[in-house]
């Protein structure tokens, strides 16, 4: 068994041992870190395994990079497994720990209901389907709550930070250099906030946007869906090879969803059907890839056709599990309590964005779920921080790094003139080069990496 240590007291010795399970892994080694199921009121205590990448250099350590898992469901063990090669220049300095946070379907936090995908996606068009929408999502949390109702509700990134800051002692180290990728920005700004003093470094790899203004965050998924549903119909009108190519992309798409919403589109070879909410879901995250144009160009046609196979086999139905509806709620997903409200958000969305109307609309996974939000969004001005380093694409999620560089002072960014999401992790040289420098040395700057 690996050894635990407590998140009270000094720096304890952890026991580093080989991971177990599906954690294993040649070079990851694994420990226990005991924290409060709640931090306001401790008593019970659940364990938090943490991985780590040994230090390789030849002088000592000069300390740890945490490295923050995205998702927010994400596994930062399986991280270090899979994108070993990422850290390989790192490590000559540097420990490198990542973790898997509370409530994870790798421990036995919860029961296994809360991890079933099954809250579905739903844009209510009536009263009547609004008030179906909240009623439906609070029967599929109950059984959740009710088993484990003081950790279901202590899922959110405040949380989180708590436990990452247990960790720090854990590991016996005065500050922590964090690495936050992707979701992971979201625990990261907010252990920024609420231990600046504990912060040597933060690099914001593709980081959720959990510091600017409700309307700004919105303004921003809103425009960034535009862009990349007008990059894939350029390239469709330019491309001979799309399936669409010589058609009007944006009626047909648009044709589609209102179809859709008439009567769900069926799966070949299977008993499923895909809403227009469904369709939508799907296309809005195959936009995200640039390599996927083919591919969603084919599986629009043949869903045009009567066939959404295309789609489903490029996601599966787009779903999501109780545990990942409680952590976003809990950070403050938007949501809506009384139906007038969500009415007046649903002409704006129809305005806005008629042909991706899950984007504005998506706080409907938080309404009857009854989720206290615990970590409401809030800025990292006025802190005691050090610079930090944004890194994003510019064709994904380059909104998120360039709002939190624009808050601290001194701060630099580092964009990648296309797609590609958590750009660290997945092998950019010129990422990798700027952010080792930046944990080695403290080196920030602003600039552009190649294609």
């Amino acid at each position: 068994m690996r050894g635990v240590a407590s998140a009270q007291g000094g720096a304890p010795d952890l026991s580093w041992k080989a991971c177990a399970g599906e954690w294993q892994a040649p070079r990851v080694e694994c420990a226990d870190v005991e924290v409060p199921v709640d931090w306001e009121r401790p008593g019970k205590k659940i364990a938090l395994t943490v991985g780590r990448l040994g230090h390789t250099g030849t002088g000592p350590s000069k300390g740890v990079v945490l490295s923050i898992p995205g998702g927010p469901g994400g596994s930062g063990i399986m991280d270090l497994r899979n994108y070993e090669a990422s850290f390989t220049e790192l490590r000559k300095d540097f420990d490198v720990v990542s973790f898997d946070r509370r409530g994870l379907e790798t421990y036995d936090h919860l029961p296994q209901e809360c991890h079933e995908f099954v809250v579905p996606f739903t844009v209510a068009r009536t009263r009547a389907e609004f008030d179906a929408m909240a009623r439906s999502n609070k029967e599929i949390m109950a059984p959740c709550r009710a088993a484990g109702p003081e950790l279901i509700d202590r899922l959110d990134a405040a949380t989180v930070a708590r436990d990452i800051d247990a960790m720090r002692i854990a590991l016996g180290q005065q500050k922590l250099r964090l690495l936050a990728n992707s979701y992971g920005g979201v625990n990261g700004t907010t252990y920024a906030r609420l231990y600046p003093h504990r912060v040597a470094g933060l690099v914001m790899d593709g980081g959720n946007d959990h510091i600017s203004t409700r309307q700004q965050f919105d303004r921003d998924r809103v425009e960034l869906t535009k862009a990349q549903f007008g990059d894939f119909t350029s390239w469709c009108a330019a491309n001979s090879s799309c399936a669409l190519h010589g058609r009007d992309v944006r009626a047909e798409w648009r044709g589609l969803v209102e179809k859709a919403d008439r009567e769900p589109v069926p799966v070949s070879g299977t008993s499923e059907r895909m809403t227009s909410v469904d369709l939508q879901r799907v296309v809005r995250a195959m936009l995200t890839v640039d390599v996927a144009a083919q591919q969603l160009s084919e599986a629009m046609d043949r869903a045009i056709k009567g066939d959404a196979r295309g789609f489903y086999d490029a996601t599966g139905m787009p779903r999501i599990n109780v545990w990942l509806v409680s952590a976003m709620c809990g950070d403050g997903e938007k949501t809506w309590q009384t139906y007038e409200d969500y009415r007046r958000a649903l002409e704006h969305a129809k305005e806005v964005l008629p042909e991706f109307l899950t984007v504005p609309m998506y706080g409907g996974i938080c309404t009857g779920m009854d989720v206290p939000v615990r970590n409401p969004r809030a800025a990292l001005t006025g802190l005691p921080l050090p610079p930090i380093l944004g890194v994003g694409a510019t064709k994904v999620d380059i909104g998120g790094p360039r709002h939190a560089v624009a808050q601290v002072p001194g701060s630099g960014l580092i964009s990648f003139e296309g797609y590609g999401h958590t750009l660290y992790h997945r092998g950019n040289r010129c990422v990798i080069e700027h952010v080792d420098r930046y944990f080695r040395t403290g080196e920030v700057t602003t600039r552009t990496c190649p294609a």
